[in-house]
């Protein structure tokens, strides 16, 4: 169901940029408060366990899904999928609330897979969104609008946490934030009314975006099945299987276990704002027209190396001051020594965004065609939640925080063998091996975490 009002009004939710728009404020408050909460470490819990083993059960579903998103999308149409989609988001947080009354955490694993499919399904329609609605003069600017609007979502997110608990001396966020998240998803959802069918959407030039057809599952499958299969996307395949390894360790391990709650909640704000600023650079970094295309990369890849080496040698030394046997400090941010350690989350904000960018930048120039650059989306996310599943389960097995850091760092190092081969092989030219720049810029300011 959409509105549908006569006048000057309809015509403006007919708009392109209205429904881009519309879309942005629908994912901020519905996957933008989902990925704040795991952010925040323990999904706010004081117990993790729970929160861990939903995120296991997150990224496997996420990646079954991964293969099909596509179909499932072309199938149900953008608005039907961004309904369905954003629900998972709102019933997760829901079941937190009810974790911190009944502690049952069948309901908070069950709602987690629940989500690996939401979070697909909805990353797959925004790619629809960005692909296809605004003009081709317009698709860079209204990506890196929803770029800005989706790392807000954490700005905002942080400062709902360390607001409502800012007086609070337990581990866990309190019931009233719990309970602000579900208004905002709801508030989401309830958003959907606004998102009219593809087909009567006009853009500025008033000319109508196409109405997406199904082609049927066989064609869909072939389809995949040619991008999995792509001997460029197999080269870069490990370094895409690390794009979110770090995450358990990062949120759960280190932001988690070391900091207060209202800590947690200025680190994820910090950790977003931070976000904004690596869009904006690598955006600019990844497209910069008087190098070539191998020199982006490898300056890409340099930047992150030395970041990733710098801030994990300063995250590895805090935690093994603090063997798991001994108390937490619980650092909070009226205390000196919390901000000397802060800045390296504020780092991990940065390389969480460089890293996915530039493996959109890389599937960028592997191809500009509309069709293959959404497959090798989907093969991209599949690929991401199997490393995401198999980090997950790590950090829901109990390893200790201190050989998980270790153990992940490892993992990402290698997955940067792969990306300097992968940059290895890239024209050394100024120019892509197509023309369209629209589809790479697409590429570059696309950036999707499960």
């Amino acid at each position: 169901m959409s509105l549908s009002l006569p006048g000057r009004v309809g015509r403006k939710i007919h708009d392109a940029d209205f429904q881009i728009f519309i879309l942005s404020v629908i994912i901020l408050f519905t996957y933008g408060m989902y990925i704040a909460i795991t952010t925040i470490g323990g999904g706010g819990q004081d117990n993790f366990a729970a929160a861990s083993y939903s995120n296991l059960a997150v990224n496997a579903t996420a990646a079954f899904f991964g293969f099909f998103a596509g179909g499932i999308v072309n199938y149900l149409g953008p608005r039907l999928s961004t309904v369905i989609s954003g629900v998972p988001f709102a019933l997760y947080t829901g079941s937190l609330l009810a974790y911190t009354q009944i502690q049952n955490s069948g309901f908070v694993i069950a709602s987690g897979a629940l989500v690996g499919f939401g979070t697909v399904i909805m990353w797959t329609t925004q790619g629809l969104f960005s692909l296809t609605y605004p003009g081709e003069g317009s698709k860079g600017m209204s990506l890196g609008f929803f770029h800005v609007m989706y790392s807000l979502s954490g700005v905002i997110a942080g400062a709902i946490a360390l607001g409502l608990n800012f007086q609070m001396e337990n581990r866990g966020l309190t019931a009233p934030t719990y309970v602000v998240f579900i208004v905002l998803a709801v508030i989401g959802l309830a958003l959907t009314v606004l998102l009219v069918p593809a087909e009567a959407v006009r853009r500025s030039d008033q000319t109508h975006v196409q109405h997406v057809h199904f082609p049927g599952w066989r064609a869909e499958l072939m389809a995949l099945g040619r991008a999995f299969l792509n001997r460029r996307m197999l080269l870069a395949a490990p370094y895409m299987i690390i794009t979110q390894w770090q995450a358990p360790y990062q949120f759960n391990g280190y932001n988690g276990s070391l900091f207060s709650i209202r800590s947690r909640g200025a680190n994820l704000m910090f950790y977003r704002l931070s976000s904004i600023v690596a869009s904006l650079v690598y955006g600019h970094l990844l497209d910069k027209p008087t190098w070539t295309v191998k020199r982006r990369g490898a300056v890409a890849t340099l930047i992150l190396v030395v970041c990733l080496v710098g801030s994990w040698i300063g995250a590895l030394k805090v935690q093994w001051h603090y063997p798991p046997d001994e108390p937490s400090p619980y650092m909070d941010l009226s205390e000196g020594r919390y901000w000397a350690v802060w800045p390296i989350f504020v780092v991990w904000g940065f390389i969480d965004i460089g890293l996915n960018m530039t493996a959109f930048w890389l599937i960028g120039c592997f191809t500009s065609d509309t069709s293959e650059v959404s497959m090798m989306t989907g093969a991209f996310l599949a690929w991401q939640a199997i490393g995401g599943t198999i980090a997950w389960n790590i950090d829901a097995a109990g390893v200790d925080y201190r050989y998980q850091g270790i153990i992940t760092i490892s993992a990402v190092m290698l997955g940067f063998v792969s990306l300097g081969l992968s940059v290895s092989k890239l024209p050394d030219s100024q120019h892509y091996e197509s023309k369209d720049m629209s589809n790479i810029r697409i590429a570059i300011l696309l950036n999707v975490n499960v």
